[in-house]
Order: structure tokens, then sequence, then C-alpha cells
């Protein structure tokens, strides 16, 4: 399994000085990966060769690691945390994904256990987090859910099998299909809280069974 990080400039270059310590010193990884090239020199001579096909130089994300067995959800918060410290004094965002194949990423619907208590419609919202702090982002969910009683519950996305996270972070069930009011409230609530721990987050929310 590997973990992706892309990362969000300013302070690009010594945000990824900071990943690659914290990596290096996680007795969990291999330390085997690769980065993008970001060597001004070797980018425009990368870009000389693939003039029209940008996305090819500059993939999705901008370092990996590998772990040396698969981790289970503990282990990847806990690296996570370390990445959040590492980069507080900067102001470089970052997103990361744990993933064991990165051409096949789950489907956040396959991977999520519906509770007993849902209606045949009902509404799933994601979360995605750019950290830092993604940690505590996650940490204080359960609170969140608990104050909004319109909501199930609250599910970090990931599989039996091991956490695959990063497609989505977080996932928030509906009990039913919300209005255009309840969702209005809810994110205007989040936001709230979001912003009292300088947390960064994008949302996106489905709806099922209509």
């Amino acid at each position: 399994m590997k973990s992706y990080v892309k990362i969000f400039g300013p302070n690009l270059f010594d945000a990824l000085k900071k990943i690659e310590e914290v990596f290096e010193k996680d007795p969990a990884i291999t330390g085997e990966g690769e980065r993008i090239p970001m060597e001004p020199v070797k980018l425009i001579s990368e870009l000389k060769k693939k003039e029209t096909v940008l996305h090819n130089v500059c993939p999705d994300w901008t370092i990996s690691f590998v772990w040396k067995q698969d981790p289970n959800i503990e282990e990847v918060i806990n690296l996570i945390d370390k990445i959040d410290n590492a980069l507080l004094d900067l102001k470089a965002r970052y997103t990361i994904t744990t993933v064991s194949d990165p051409l096949a990423p789950p489907e956040p619907e396959a991977v999520i256990k519906l509770p007993s208590d849902i209606s045949e419609k009902y509404a799933i919202t994601y979360l995605k987090f750019y950290g830092p702090p993604i940690a505590k982002g996650i940490k204080i969910m359960p609170e969140i859910i608990e104050k909004w009683p319109k909501l199930s519950e609250g599910k970090l996305v990931g599989k039996q099998t091991g956490p695959q996270l990063g497609v989505f972070d977080y996932a928030l069930i509906w009990r039913e299909l919300p209005s255009a009011k309840d969702l209005q409230d809810f994110l205007t609530y989040l936001d709230n809280k979001m912003t009292e721990i300088n947390l960064m987050y994008n949302v996106v929310t489905r709806s099922y069974g209509i």
C-alpha cells in the first residue's frame, strides 16, 4: 500500500522537504517512493518532450511512499498527524491518499456500510480535507455529528481490508433526504467548526434512492 501526497503552495519546496523527513523517520515506511521532477531545468526538458501533455509531467501527486505492510486506520491517522505538525509553520496545504491501487481508487458508495435506521431515500455528504490539520479535522467529526440530529452517523471512507483514504476522507450519512435549508444550515455550522481549527475542506453531497 502507498500513500500519495499532493502539496499546494506557497512554501511548496519547504513542505516537500518536511514531508520527506516525516517519511524517513517513520518506521512503518519502507523508504521506497518517488516524487515528481521539481527542478526547473528537468521540468523544462520534460516539457519539450511532451509539449501538449502537461499532466504526464505533473501528475496528481507530488510525492509517494510505500508502507512496509498494509496499515490500519490508526497508523494512517498517526502519519497524518505527523505531517500536520511538520507543516504547521508553513502556508502550504496538502492532501493525502492511501490506497493499494492508485489506478482503481475505491468508490465511496461501495465501502460505506449504511446504518439500520436510514430511510429508502437518503443522502451522504462527503468531505475532503486540505491540511494541516487533517488529523484534527477527523477527530472532531464525532462531535459535529452528535450535535446534528438529522445525521445518522459518520465514517472514515475506507475498506475492511485496510484504509484507503483520500478519494474522500469522511462520509456523513443523513437519515433521510435533507432539504436545501438543512444542507445550508449544516454547511454553515460545519464551516464555522472548520474555521475554528483552520482546516480547508471541500464537500460533495449525493442523494440516493430517488
